[in-house]
C-alpha cells in the first residue's frame, strides 16, 4: 500500500532487487505500479556484499521478466567472492572501493565479453528512441556522446530503457553513484 501511495506523487522510481533473491512478487508489483503511473524506472541490485550474491543471475532474471529494455549501466567487480567495485559501462571506466572513496582501476578482462553484449543492447535501445538514431544505428555509425545522452533521456523517460545499478547500502557502496545517476 505504501509503495502505491508513494508512487502517485513521484517523478521516477528506484526498484530494489536483492542480489541473492532476485525478482520477487514485490519487484513485479512495484514495476507494475510505476508503469501504471507512467514514471521512469531504475533498478538497483542491492546487498552485493552478501555471501552468494549473484548480480548476473539477477540481471538475467530482470531481462527475462521485464524485457530487453533492462540494461546494466554498472557491472560489479568481484574478487575473492567479495564485491570490491564496479565497471561503469556507459563511460567504460572501472572503480574500486577504498574505504569511503573510489579509486580508478583497470576493467577486469573477464568482464569484456559481458560489457560488449551490454553495450550492443544499450546502443540498440538508444537507437529505438528516434528515427534519426535508428538510421544511424543500422548504418553502422557510432553514436556521439550527445546522441547517447539524448537517447538515454528519451528512453528512460518513456520507460523503454531501464538502467540497472548495483551496490550495498549497508556498506555505502555504489549509493553515491546511484544518487548521481538519478540526478543525471
Amino acid at each position: 500500500g505504501e509503495v502505491k501511495q508513494g508512487i502517485r506523487v513521484s517523478d521516477a522510481s528506484i526498484i530494489l532487487v536483492p542480489a541473492k533473491g532476485g525478482v520477487a512478487v514485490g519487484t513485479e508489483k512495484s514495476w507494475a505500479y510505476a508503469k501504471e503511473q507512467g514514471i521512469a524506472k531504475l533498478l538497483f541490485v542491492s546487498k552485493m556484499d552478501e555471501e552468494n550474491a549473484n548480480f548476473f543471475q539477477v540481471l538475467d532474471q530482470l531481462t527475462n521478466v521485464f524485457g530487453k529494455g533492462v540494461v546494466a549501466f554498472q557491472l560489479p567487480i568481484i574478487e575473492g567472492e567479495k564485491f570490491v567495485g564496479f565497471v561503469d559501462v556507459l563511460n567504460m571506466t572501472a572503480k574500486k572501493f577504498d574505504k569511503d572513496k573510489l579509486v580508478d582501476t583497470a576493467i577486469p578482462a573477464g568482464l569484456n565479453d559481458r560489457i560488449s553484449g551490454i553495450k550492443d543492447a544499450m546502443n540498440e535501445a538508444i537507437a529505438e528512441t528516434s528515427e534519426e538514431l535508428m538510421e544511424k544505428f543500422f548504418g553502422g555509425e557510432e553514436f556521439t556522446a550527445e546522441e547517447i545522452n539524448k537517447g538515454l533521456r528519451l528512453g528512460i523517460g518513456d520507460g523503454s530503457i531501464v538502467p540497472v545499478f548495483c551496490g550495498s547500502a549497508l556498506n555505502n557502496q555504489g549509493i553515491q553513484q546511484l544518487m548521481d545517476a538519478v540526478i543525471q
